[in-house]
Parts: structure tokens; C-alpha cells; sequence
């Protein structure tokens, strides 16, 4: 809405008005559970992880040595001439 050059500006959307009702404060104990925020918990480093620039997960992957002797291959017969 303009008016001769000047500009009126209109409240829109939701308009809220609070009021105090409570005038005394609650029981300590009460003030105190209400208020209580817990620590965070720390977190557990894990050994051998690093992340790289782009934040890619790297890490070291430790396994025991195979046993190759007990290890199933497939054996094929030997083809003798004779």
C-alpha cells in the first residue's frame, strides 16, 4: 500500500503476546532436576584409525599368519610317461 511517496508497513503472520503467570520459583531439589544437563560421554579413540584430507577412513588391519601346510588346495595327479 502506498500513500504519496510514502510506505505504510502492515504486521502480517501470527503475533503472540506472553504473560508471566508464576511468581515464585519451584523447590530446590525441583530447580535442580529440571535444570540438570548430563556431561557427554566420551568417546572411545580407536587404535590404527586416522582420516585422511577428505575425510576418508584409513587404518591398519592386523591378522595372524596363515598355516599353508594345513591350508586345503586342490591336488591334481601327476601324469607320468612311462
Amino acid at each position: 500500500m502506498e500513500e504519496e511517496g510514502n510506505i505504510v508497513i502492515e504486521e502480517l503472520g501470527p503475533n503472540v503476546t506472553f504473560a508471566m503467570r508464576r511468581k515464585s520459583w519451584p523447590a530446590e531439589d525441583m530447580l535442580k532436576q529440571s535444570t540438570y544437563i548430563p556431561k557427554p560421554k566420551k568417546k572411545k579413540e580407536n587404535k590404527n584409525v586416522k582420516y585422511d584430507s577428505l575425510g576418508n577412513k584409513r587404518g591398519k588391519l592386523y591378522m595372524d599368519r596363515q598355516n599353508l601346510k594345513a591350508m586345503p588346495t586342490k591336488r591334481r595327479k601327476q601324469i607320468t610317461k612311462g
